[in-house]
């Protein structure tokens, strides 16, 4: 008998020969590459869950750091618009109302949430004038410390020596004595 390549296989055979090689090839597919294929699928989504987590810590510290910087803004530039009146004020005799008026403005200014503002005394030292005031704020303690800090570096003739802070129920309630020196006196 003599072999003659494909023309002594019939059709059927052909086809059951496909078969076997199909279902042979899912086989060797299903064993041997699938469970490599999920290992690295499983890795894969592990590395996208932690850059996705990465992602959005970073996204929400952005955020906050955003706020923050708006708030800065809003201070910078509501000292800047007074900075004018304070020049103004450093040859006329100041009065409490003056200065209580200038804070205020710029607590509301600054967008810190104040909720009463009194006054508690007036010394008078020479040249120095020493206002007291009690300040009920509902803010973050970073703000209201950033506000102390840029009233007396925006300001030459008015200093803020001393103050005291202390919470009670997510409310601040802010000690103030601001020194203010009169200049160019006559």
């Amino acid at each position: 008998m003599k072999f003659n390549g494909l023309k002594e296989i019939g059709f059927r055979e052909f086809i059951i020969l496909i078969i076997v090689l199909i279902v042979a090839i899912d086989v060797f597919f299903i064993k041997a590459i699938m469970p490599t294929l999920a290992k690295q699928r499983a890795a894969l989504l592990s590395k996208c869950n932690r850059y996705e987590s990465k992602i959005y810590s970073l996204i929400n510290s952005i955020e906050s750091r955003k706020d923050v910087f708006r708030k800065i803004a809003k201070t910078k530039e509501a000292v800047e618009t007074y900075k004018e009146q304070i020049s103004l004020l450093k040859n006329k005799k100041v009065s409490i109302l003056d200065v209580g008026n200038m804070i205020k403005a710029l607590f509301l200014k600054s967008g810190i949430n104040v909720m009463s503002f009194k006054v508690e005394g007036i010394e008078n030292q020479r040249y120095r004038i020493i206002y007291k005031f009690n300040v009920k704020i509902n803010d973050t303690l970073e703000n209201i410390v950033y506000f102390l800090d840029t009233v007396e570096n925006y300001s030459n003739n008015m200093q803020i020596p001393s103050y005291e802070i202390s919470k009670k129920d997510d409310i601040y309630n802010a000690k103030l004595k601001i020194e203010y020196v009169q200049v160019n006196m006559q």
